[in-house]
């Protein structure tokens, strides 16, 4: 679900910004938005975006991408 990607990327810019966090890993996509559902009449809903999504995401202080050896030893 899209909300769970934006959460997260919410929640690793607050743990980099506010904790001083080391974050490894790769980008984040950039899709940090807030979603609001509105129901309308004809038994719709409306979604609209509170927030644009930057695509710019979040730059790892580390880069570290997953490796297939990794997956399959249950590391990445």
């Amino acid at each position: 679900m899209a909300w769970r990607k934006a959460f997260t990327e919410y929640l690793t810019s607050v743990y980099k910004k506010v904790f001083n966090t080391t974050i490894i890993g790769t980008p984040t996509a950039g899709a940090n938005a807030y979603f609001v559902n509105y129901f309308i009449p004809g038994d719709l809903r409306l979604w609209l975006s509170g927030f644009p999504i930057d695509r710019a995401g979040i730059q790892p202080d580390i880069v570290a991408h997953p490796t297939f050896k990794g997956f399959q030893a249950g590391k990445d």
